[in-house]
């Protein structure tokens, strides 16, 4: 008994309940393990997938950076001297606003030479038009007057004669006429070029010609920063952009904004253990905050491929060892998984296509992913739902 009159226990007993308790955990832990070793024993629970023939919506992940806006150099269309000079560096321009003029006074007195040429190759297409429905009206009536017996036979066949050489002056007047035309409208579009325009919206960033200076087609007279045109420059695998092309939509995220895309170029890096692809994209009416120089991520997304053998994205492994340039899928038979090195195409967010390494039907580890991840060679697994029949 204690001071206080209550019953202090046994120190036999204390010990007996601590060793109780550590006998009571020790079970537990070993029946725990117990447990899993059996689990483990039947093998993880997975999706079984069949082979099958679907449409795959290829998407091409790439990282890369926001370009500055491109330098576009102007030409002029012609060979001139330079009247006028009409920018200066730091201007802004809007696309067709003058940057340079040249003399056109030579280029105008070829405009009116080839004008009044025109109108006179007109005059004789009119001439001819004429003489053919002269000659028509005289063959008519020369038929007409043989029908009766009363022309000759070497009269109407004059009149026919006049006729065919009639429409023979009218086929090479309007020949005249259409090269006239032709040599007109060049004289005009020559004249056109001496007034030399910005291609592009954006401010004038060089002006390295002065006036009086001669300058031909290969002579730029400007250079313009594209406003207009803002690209990101990004890399992605060579199988992830096998599904892509020029033209195929994408979304550019960087500096926590995002816009709108189309892809401009793919350049295959054809060097190195690892290819990969270099993709421009140009960028749609992008928000201000972006800014060259920006970590840039961007979906592409490519051209639908329908009827080609697939399996979940969920279900692609690491290779075999050894296997470079591969992905790997499990294949499932009496409850075992083999690995089996395949080739991938393009792929999408939920499906891949598979180009070579399996045959429609046959039985493969669909997911889950982190159930994939896991598998070794020839291990044991339980299917709990079967897909893709």
């Amino acid at each position: 008994m204690t001071a206080g009159g209550r019953e202090r226990p046994a120190a036999g007993s204390v010990s007996a309940r601590r060793r109780f308790g550590t006998y009571a955990i020790a079970a537990a832990v070993a029946g725990a393990a117990a447990l899993w070793l059996a689990i483990r024993s039947r093998g993880p629970l997975v999706e079984e997938w069949r082979v099958a023939r679907a449409t795959v919506r290829p998407v091409a992940a790439a990282t890369g950076t926001i370009l500055p806006p491109p330098r576009v150099a102007v030409y002029p269309g012609v060979i001139g001297r330079i009247a006028k000079v009409l920018v200066r560096p730091g201007q802004a321009v809007r696309s067709g606003d003058p940057v340079v003029e040249l003399d056109a006074a030579a280029y105008s007195a070829q405009a009116d030479e080839a004008r009044i040429a025109a109108a006179r190759a007109e005059e004789e297409a009119g001439r001819a038009a004429d003489s053919v429905a002269a000659a028509a009206r005289k063959l008519a009536q020369a038929r007409g007057l043989a029908g009766k017996k009363i022309a000759s036979r070497e009269y109407l066949a004059a009149a026919a004669l006049d006729a065919e050489k009639a429409k023979g002056e009218q086929e090479r007047a309007r020949a005249a006429l259409a090269a006239a035309r032709s040599r007109l409208a060049a004289a005009r579009e020559a004249l056109a070029r001496t007034r030399v325009a910005a291609p592009v919206p954006g401010e004038v960033a060089e002006v390295p010609v002065r006036a009086g200076e001669t300058v031909s087609e290969k002579t730029p007279v400007a250079v313009v920063v594209d406003a207009s045109t803002l690209l990101a420059s990004v890399r992605t695998s060579a199988p992830a952009a096998a599904g892509t092309g020029p033209g195929a939509p994408a979304r550019v995220a960087a500096g926590g904004a995002s816009a709108a895309g189309v892809v401009r170029t793919l350049e295959p890096n054809k060097t190195g253990d690892s290819p990969y692809v270099t993709v421009m994209i140009a960028l749609t009416s992008p928000p201000g905050v972006l800014r060259p120089g920006m970590e840039a991520r961007a979906r592409i997304d490519g051209t639908p491929r329908d009827g080609v053998l697939a399996v979940p994205v969920s279900a692609l492994a690491a290779p075999p060892q050894g296997v470079r340039g591969a992905s790997a899928v499990w294949t499932v038979a009496d409850g075992r998984v083999r690995r089996r090195a395949v080739e991938i195409g393009a792929s999408g967010d939920r499906l891949a296509e598979v180009a070579s390494g399996l045959r429609e039907g046959e039985a493969i580890v669909g997911g889950p992913a982190s159930a994939v991840r896991r598998l070794g060679e020839g291990d044991r697994v339980r299917v709990a739902a079967r897909k893709g029949d």
